[in-house]
């Protein structure tokens, strides 16, 4: 019969050392693990840093696109001429729900109830896009559409009275015409050459907020 020899007291020790030093170093060091993340943060940081540079030709591209459109860009405001008609009542005195009757004087009532004698003004904002350099200007049918009076403000703040030259609904396109020279027109491209996925920048005048510019794909 053989007998199993018990393994020497040094080894059982060096092997209790080996098993107890991870929780030492833990104990000792309890920043040793976020000194280990922030190093980790630091070489991805450094990494990163080499591609910032793809980044700033992107805004770069931006910059320049904004630069080279922006004397094409207009803003437009357009007025109706509203004419009431026999019957015409305002909203507020004759279709606001009864509950709602008693946040408001009756004389408000009264005096919103009817629609001015001499009518009152619809009022459009819009952007545009000058198509050629004798003043053709590109827009939206619902921003000019039966409207009265056309404004046209270029990007230097000069603003002219601007001609109707025609409208279409369906496609909620219109045209526009001011008496200016030497503008300069958009290059206009084919939304054939577009796909899913590319950067597109938006230029107007939104909500009356002139020149904006927003990117998106």
């Amino acid at each position: 019969m053989m007998s199993q020899k018990s393994p020497p007291t040094s080894r059982v020790l060096i092997l209790l050392l080996l098993a107890a030093l991870p929780i030492s170093v833990l104990v000792l060091q309890p920043n040793w693990l976020s000194s280990l993340s922030y190093a980790v943060e630091v070489g991805q940081a450094r990494a990163s840093r080499a591609e910032l540079s793809t980044a700033a030709d992107l805004s770069e591209a931006f910059r320049h696109v904004a630069r080279v459109v922006r004397p094409s860009v207009v803003s437009i405001s357009s007025v109706r001429h509203v004419k009431p008609a026999a019957s015409s009542r305002w909203p507020l005195g004759s279709q606001l729900p009864e509950e709602l009757r008693g946040f408001f004087a009756e004389d408000m009532l009264k005096r919103f109830g009817e629609v001015p004698r001499g009518g009152y003004e619809q009022r459009g904002l819009g952007s545009g896009v000058i198509v050629s350099d004798d003043g053709y200007i590109l827009t939206n049918n619902h921003v000019v559409g039966q409207a009265d009076e056309v404004d046209v403000t270029l990007s230097d703040n000069r603003t002219f009275t601007a001609e109707i030259i025609g409208t279409d609904a369906s496609t909620d396109l219109a045209v526009l015409k001011i008496d200016v020279k030497n503008l300069e027109p958009a290059a206009l491209g084919s939304s054939d050459a577009l796909e899913v996925g590319d950067w597109v920048l938006a230029m107007g005048s939104p909500f009356g907020l002139d020149q904006t510019v927003t990117a998106g794909i």
